[in-house]
């Protein structure tokens, strides 16, 4: 599992976190399923969107750019490895500074949803997620994309 290679447990170690089972991971997978697919990421070509490039060393005013998408909104974010896989759900501002620390070594398109917590109860919100291509690009839907897709447009 992805949240047992040593640089994830070494940061989960050193960060304020929770680890979420299976469950919520398979949620964000459904929801991600109703997209249009091109090879294994979002076809975005078919979905409005934007993208932010990640820079080397993440600061203030990157994370200040990140709060204004729809991902960035959220005080959580709920890193996911796989629909199979536990996912660790962190706060924004610790989540993106790591966020290719955190995907390092993890195979395949990455992805991360917003995500509330009230008490113990954690709720996802799918739709506010963000694509990682392991390189530098969060790729991300904007508003009007499930029109867009729908119509095929």
């Amino acid at each position: 599992m992805n949240i047992e290679r040593p640089h994830v447990a070494d940061w989960l170690a050193r960060h304020p976190h929770r680890v979420l089972d299976q469950g919520f991971s398979s949620e964000l997978e459904a929801y991600l399923n109703t997209l249009p697919w091109a090879g294994s990421h979002v076809d975005w070509r078919l979905v409005n969107h934007h993208s932010l490039e990640l820079p080397e060393e993440p600061d203030a005013e990157f994370l200040k750019r990140c709060r204004r998408t729809p991902w960035g909104r959220h005080d959580y974010l709920m890193i996911m490895y796989s629909g199979q896989e536990p996912a660790i759900l962190c706060s924004i501002t610790d989540a993106v500074p790591d966020m290719d620390l955190l995907y390092s070594g993890a195979p395949g398109t990455r992805f991360a949803c917003g995500a509330y917590v009230v008490g113990d109860a954690v709720t996802l919100s799918c739709s506010d997620f963000v694509e990682y291509d392991g390189f530098a690009e969060l790729t991300y839907p904007i508003e009007g994309s499930q029109q867009t897709w729908a119509d095929g447009s």
